[in-house]
């Protein structure tokens, strides 16, 4: 019987948006590009049904 540990990396950040400060210039551009469009969408569905 063999056993196998994994190490865990310590969570440094537990807030809801402690991903945003890690991200880089690209990548929050990438978010906010994806959470408008989201955004647009929703208004779009809503508007025509």
């Amino acid at each position: 019987m063999s056993t196998t540990s994994s190490a865990l990396a310590p969570i440094d950040e537990t807030r809801l948006t402690g991903f945003y400060r890690r991200t880089t210039i690209p990548e929050k551009r990438t978010f906010w590009a994806c959470a408008t469009g989201w955004a647009l969408d929703g208004m779009d569905f809503v508007s025509y049904h």
